[in-house]
C-alpha cells in the first residue's frame, strides 16, 4: 500500500442519494414515533427508535467509508474496515475470468466475499477506467472453438419468438413456419458494446435484422436466449462478417461520432419508454398502495396505524419518485452524449488540417 496512488474511486452518486433518502425517511419515522408516544401515550413505540437509528447511521457510514483505489500493485477495495488487494499478477492465474455480464472479474480461488471484483458500484466513467485496466492485465483466451453454425432462440421484443440460424454467408430467420434469408451485406453494421481493452465477448450485441433487431445481452443471455456464450458468438461473427459491417462501441467515453450516434439512438429509445411508462407506473404504485391499505383495513379488520402502514405509503411514494427520476436521468445522459458529439465534431477539422500540413 506504499505505492503511489494512481486513482481513487468512491461509490456512484446513486448509492449516496439512496442512503440519504433512507436517512431522511428514518428521521421522519423517528419524529412520528416520538410524536405519537408523547401525544397519545403509545407504549412500546419508542423502542423502535433504536432500531431505525441503528440501521440508518451505519448505512450512511458504510456508503461514505467505501473506497477503491488503483496503483502499480493492483486494485485495492475497502468495504468495511480492512483493505483487500487484487494484485495485477492474479489476473493471469488459472480460472480468473470476466463475470458473465462483463461488469467485473471473478476470482474463484479467493474466499467468500472476495470472489468478485465488480465495477457496477462505480460511476460509468470510473467503472470504464477500472475495467480497462483489468482487461489489460487479464490474459484473454487465444483459441476459441468456433462452430460452423450458430442457432439462437431470440426471446426478445418480437412475438412469437424467432429462431436465428447463423452461418458463414448470412442469417436465416424462422418465425412460425416462415423462413427469411439475409446475407451479411444486407444487414446494417452489427454493434458490439465492449469495455475499452476488452477483446472477447460483449456486454451487448445488436444485430439489425430487417423486421426487428436482435439484442443479445451478456447479462441475460442464458435466461432469454438458448444459445452459446458471448465469447463464441462474438468470435463467430468477427470471423464471418466483413470488418466494415461491425462497429465497436465503448459506452464509457466514445471516441468517434459513429459510437456517439449509436449510444444516442439507444438512449433515446430508453428515454421514450420511460416517459411512456411514467403515468402507468405512478398509477400502479399509488393504486397498489391504496389497495394494500384497504385490504388491511377492511378485509383484515386492522385499524389504520401510522407505524403499521407507513411502509406501504413509503413504497407508493418511492414509486412516484422513480417514475419522475428515470426520465430525468436519461435526459441528463443524452445531454452529456450530445456535448461529446459536438466536441468530437469540433475536433475533427483540426485533425484534418494537421494531417494536411504533414
Amino acid at each position: 500500500m506504499d505505492e503511489p496512488l494512481e486513482k481513487v474511486f468512491r461509490l456512484r452518486r446513486l448509492f449516496c442519494v439512496i442512503a440519504w433518502i433512507f436517512v431522511l425517511v428514518t428521521i421522519a419515522k423517528v419524529g412520528l414515533i416520538l410524536h405519537l408516544s408523547l401525544t397519545e401515550g403509545l407504549a412500546g413505540h419508542p423502542s423502535m427508535v433504536e432500531v431505525y437509528v441503528g440501521t440508518a447511521i451505519p448505512t450512511l457510514f458504510l456508503v461514505y467509508h467505501w473506497r477503491m483505489r488503483i496503483d502499480a500493485v493492483g486494485v485495492h477495495r475497502r468495504r468495511f474496515l480492512r483493505w483487500r488487494t487484487y494484485r495485477w499478477d492474479e489476473f493471469k492465474q488459472r480460472g480468473v475470468a470476466p463475470a458473465k455480464d462483463y461488469s467485473g472479474f471473478v476470482f474463484p480461488n479467493r474466499r467468500w466475499g472476495e470472489t468478485k471484483l465488480s465495477a457496477a458500484t462505480l460511476s460509468d466513467e470510473d467503472g470504464e477506467y477500472l475495467l480497462t485496466r483489468c482487461f489489460e492485465a487479464w490474459e484473454a483466451p487465444t483459441q476459441i472453438e468456433i462452430p460452423p453454425v450458430l442457432e439462437i432462440n431470440d426471446k426478445g421484443d418480437s412475438f412469437p419468438h424467432r429462431l436465428l440460424h447463423f452461418d458463414a454467408s448470412g442469417v436465416t430467420v424462422r418465425k412460425r413456419k416462415r423462413y427469411t434469408r439475409f446475407a451479411w451485406s444486407e444487414i446494417a453494421p452489427i454493434v458490439f458494446y465492449r469495455h475499452r481493452g476488452q477483446t472477447v465477448g460483449f456486454t451487448m450485441c445488436e444485430i439489425p435484422i430487417p423486421g426487428g433487431s436482435a439484442r443479445l445481452s451478456a447479462r441475460t443471455l442464458k435466461e432469454q436466449l438458448r444459445g452459446p456464450d458471448p465469447q463464441i458468438i462474438a468470435a463467430f461473427l468477427e470471423r464471418h462478417v466483413p470488418a466494415d459491417r461491425i462497429l465497436y462501441v465503448h459506452p464509457g467515453q466514445p471516441e468517434s461520432v459513429a459510437e456517439v450516434e449509436v449510444l444516442i439512438d439507444r438512449l433515446q429509445a430508453r428515454y421514450r419508454d420511460a416517459c411512456r411508462s411514467r403515468l402507468p407506473f405512478i398509477g400502479l404504485s399509488l393504486g397498489g398502495s391504496v389497495a394494500l391499505l384497504l385490504y388491511s383495513m377492511w378485509v383484515c379488520g386492522q385499524p389504520f396505524d401510522w407505524m403499521l402502514h407507513s411502509g406501504v405509503i413509503y413504497l407508493g411514494g418511492m414509486g412516484v419518485i422513480v417514475a419522475f427520476a428515470l426520465p430525468r436521468l436519461f435526459r441528463g445522459q443524452l445531454e452529456d452524449l450530445q456535448r461529446r458529439r459536438e466536441q468530437l465534431l469540433n475536433e475533427s477539422p483540426r485533425v484534418d488540417e494537421s494531417e494536411k500540413r504533414v
